[in-house]
């Protein structure tokens, strides 16, 4: 523990350093001139991609398999041996190595340096190693993903800041040059890919913590991977739009994830209607009403609800308005199938479907609210605030498509009780 409380000091000590020397380089070039020159950007990349030696491998042999590896990138990072201390593997050291490299590249200041920082393709190497975070156990991935996020958006600022510096953040000889189909939504199929072969790492990593276990508890840091992923898709220049196009995997992990998180929103908000005995209606203009005795706590859990539906319907927004129509094509596709089709419309189906048998017990007109009615009134709410706050026109038109027509996939092999969900979704 002392051994790793002083190599953490350490490395703070140094980051600080290489801070002090690049905003005086103009007066003073040794000190970033040293870093430099014994390459220590590239030893605290291996630092963090390092991985422990099993005391039961012979090193010779290890050592004689390296050289017979031909020098390329691709098997540069497959194989990565290091005489590094035990020490060096905890996530405390790696947390703070990845926070003595985010020092520098936040505070650089002059372009020459910058440049420095991002090349060599050693910042890609670094990402690549941190995927995917499963292979870190919860105690570590607490250490090191909050960190992490932190390098991610320091990274895009300055690549929004420089476009010209787009060229560090890929490698073209990893790129994927053959056509690639996109998956079916509903088709679940074993994953055989692997994220740390990404053609484009930044945009990787991002998704990888936007979709992780810990964003789910951590919201700050899955609004920060978000924010991440909006502002690279934004950024106006044609070759990143094909990058980003060529990420299908990233896509499919993106999109799965979104609309995972909008059908999970969606019972909540169901679920809390129905714990706390809520009256729950949908006025003209498709905002939520709850009725004055309803009590407090209900109203704070049910308006809790409704906050983050439309944070993340927002953030659906601003994506689609990035402008990259291939990722836009197949994210309309994702939300029709995994959230529209099912559940949304199959709810107000079904209970446009019951209504006429249930209306006409005349005991049912005095109840408080059914269970059915208050998940029909809930998908409807819900489909009209996807409807009005996703201001796509290609999206709005299939929506339209998707509710009206009679040859939809949601209108197929409806009666005439059922036809009533046309209405309620009208209204």
């Amino acid at each position: 523990m002392e051994c790793q409380t002083r190599l953490i000091t350490t490395l703070q000590s140094i980051g600080e350093i290489v801070v002090y020397g690049e905003q005086n380089i103009t007066t003073d070039t040794d000190i970033f001139d040293y870093f430099k020159e014994k390459r220590l950007i590239a030893l605290l990349v291996d630092i963090v991609r390092a991985k422990p030696i099993l005391y039961t491998t012979n090193f010779s042999t290890i050592w004689e398999e390296g050289n017979n590896h031909e020098n390329s990138q691709d098997d540069e990072e497959d194989f990565m041996v290091t005489n590094l201390m035990p020490v060096a593997y905890t996530a405390p050291v790696k947390a703070q190595v990845l926070q003595t490299i985010s020092l520098p590249i936040s505070n650089a200041k002059d372009p020459t340096s910058l440049y420095y920082l991002l090349s060599n393709n050693h910042i890609n190497l670094l990402l690549c190693s941190l995927l995917p975070l499963k292979q870190f156990t919860t105690a570590s991935q607490e250490e090191i993903i909050p960190v992490f996020v932190g390098l991610l958006k320091n990274l895009t600022i300055h690549l929004a800041q420089s476009p010209s510096t787009l060229s560090q953040f890929f490698s073209l000889p990893k790129r994927n040059t053959k056509k690639m189909t996109f998956p079916n939504p509903r088709q679940h199929t074993k994953k055989t890919h692997t994220m740390n072969k990404s053609s484009f790492p930044l945009l990787s990593a991002a998704v990888e913590v936007a979709t992780s276990a810990y964003a789910r508890s951590d919201s700050f840091v899955r609004l920060t991977a978000l924010n991440i992923i909006n502002n690279i898709c934004g950024l106006l220049d044609e070759f990143l739009h094909g990058l980003i196009d060529e990420c299908v995997v990233e896509q499919q992990l993106l999109f799965t994830n979104l609309c995972q998180c909008l059908v999970e929103q969606y019972q909540n908000l169901v679920t809390a209607v129905l714990t706390t005995n809520s009256t729950f209606t949908m006025s003209s203009t498709a905002t939520l009403s709850i009725k004055e005795n309803t009590n407090a706590t209900a109203t704070a859990a049910i308006t809790s609800e409704v906050l983050n539906v439309l944070d993340q319907l927002l953030f659906l927004n601003n994506l689609f308005q990035c402008g990259v129509r291939s990722l836009n094509v197949r994210l309309c596709e994702w939300i029709l199938r995994c959230v529209i089709f099912d559940p949304l419309m199959v709810k107000i189906a079904s209970y446009g479907a019951t209504s006429t048998s249930t209306e006409s017990s005349p005991t049912a007109k005095n109840k408080h609210c059914t269970e059915k009615r208050v998940i029909a009134q809930v998908a409807a709410y819900f489909l009209s605030q996807i409807i009005l706050i996703i201001d796509y026109k290609p999206f709005s038109r299939m929506c339209a498509v998707a509710i009206l027509h009679p040859l939809s996939p949601a209108a197929a092999g409806k009666t005439t009780e059922t036809s009533k969900h046309y209405a309620l979704i009208r209204h």
